[in-house]
């Protein structure tokens, strides 16, 4: 039997549509956790530099870190939003990878290996 699949506007396709739908909702369950708060912000409640101290200190104790072990411990937004940046700036950084081995499969973190080379300039991994 073959499978017909409807064309979506944008030159989209029901298939890949579904799969990210399948996607969003396997990441969806780190942001329903955190409790919703749409009060008055009075401060920076989640420095992204502890967030970052966080993040460093996980991988100075593992080689890989899961992707959900970031957020653990964080119940507000705001807090998961922080570590989120804080994971995006140390990558921007070049202190750590994130690496996915397929679809659908774990996120994992890794710190990344500084080395010297002959030279005794630093070489990034």
């Amino acid at each position: 039997m073959q499978e017909f699949r409807r064309a979506l506007p944008g030159g989209l396709n029901q298939a890949g549509v579904l799969e990210d739908v399948a996607h969003f909702k396997q990441r969806k369950p780190v942001l329903d956790r955190a409790e919703e708060h749409s009060g008055e912000v009075l401060g920076e409640e989640f420095p992204i530099e502890e967030k970052i101290a966080k993040i460093l200190s996980l991988l100075e104790k593992r080689p890989a870190v899961a992707w959900e072990e970031i957020f653990f411990g964080e119940t507000k937004r705001r807090g998961i939003v922080s570590c989120f940046l804080a994971m995006l700036e140390l990558a921007k950084l070049q202190r750590i990878f994130i690496r996915q081995e397929g679809n659908f499969a774990k996120i994992m973190i890794y710190m990344k290996e500084v080395r010297t080379d002959a030279i005794g300039d630093a070489a990034v991994n």
